[in-house]
């Protein structure tokens, strides 16, 4: 195997997945990435969800993408043209679009988009990202737990740059494969102390690259950004300060800038 990130053909063993351990995960030496197996087949469908008003603050999705919104709005404080990648409800841009930004959104489900048009009159595109073509490049890009399930990470990082205005800011958050519970988890599982539970039939797993800080930096340097903040993240308060602080936690939050 090689390493999809860095070309690397120095990969050992992770950890494997499923109830069988069937699905396996292998992490380079050199740029840390964990590659999954393609060979056994992975699987996006499952990633639908049921639509739910942005103008819901009750809803955790929503809670979630008001936390996200609150982080970017630390470091870009003028309004200009954002890009929320896989928008799903478009609660980033329904917040940003209140205050000032020309907002896009962009997904693969036309029934999604068609409902936030209706509801909250944001246009949302109904194209791979990777095959867009604005007519104008944007102050802002957003990529929220969807760098994880895409197979070329220098093709998916490059196209954003290539969306982004010098000096553009591209907000990602992905899962953290260091993370100090999925190392507790990992260690329980192969000493048999936590139990597999069954994989259900013709399930596929999602993710195909699992980052930790060091494989995203690596990845931020060889497409041209440069990376501002880093951290892990909790939707609880508490947990959340301890986790900025710690970076130990399952979620990252990274923002980088293109230069």
């Amino acid at each position: 195997m090689i390493c999809r990130l860095c070309g690397g053909s120095d990969l050992f063993f992770f950890f494997a997945g499923g109830g069988n351990q069937e699905f396996k995960y292998y992490r380079c030496q050199d740029c840390k990435l964990v590659n999954y197996d393609l060979s056994t087949g992975h699987d996006q469908s499952k990633y639908s969800a049921t639509y739910i008003s942005p103008r819901d603050n009750t809803a955790k999705p929503n809670k979630d993408q008001t936390d996200s919104y609150r982080y970017l709005s630390k470091f870009a404080r003028q309004p200009g043209r954002m890009l929320d990648i896989g928008c799903y409800n478009a609660k980033i841009l329904y917040l940003a679009k209140q205050d000032g930004w020309d907002v896009q959104g962009l997904d693969l489900s036309p029934e999604l988009a068609a409902q936030v048009k209706r509801d909250v009159d944001i246009d949302i595109t109904v194209q791979d990202f990777l095959e867009y073509e604005p007519t104008e490049k944007f102050d802002v890009v957003i990529l929220r737990h969807v760098l994880e399930h895409l197979i070329d990470p220098l093709q998916t990082m490059s196209k954003i740059k290539l969306l982004l205005n010098d000096g553009g800011l591209c907000l990602i958050e992905i899962p953290n494969i260091d993370g100090h519970s999925k190392k507790v988890r990992r260690a329980l599982t192969r000493m048999g102390i936590r139990k597999r539970k069954p994989t259900p039939p013709g399930e596929k797993p999602g993710h195909v690259n699992e980052y930790c800080r060091y494989s995203f930096n690596c990845l931020a340097k060889k497409t041209g950004f440069e990376v501002v903040d880093w951290r892990t993240y909790s939707s609880d308060p508490l947990t959340n300060f301890l986790y900025n602080h710690l970076k130990i936690g399952n979620k990252a939050r990274a923002l980088v800038r293109s230069v």
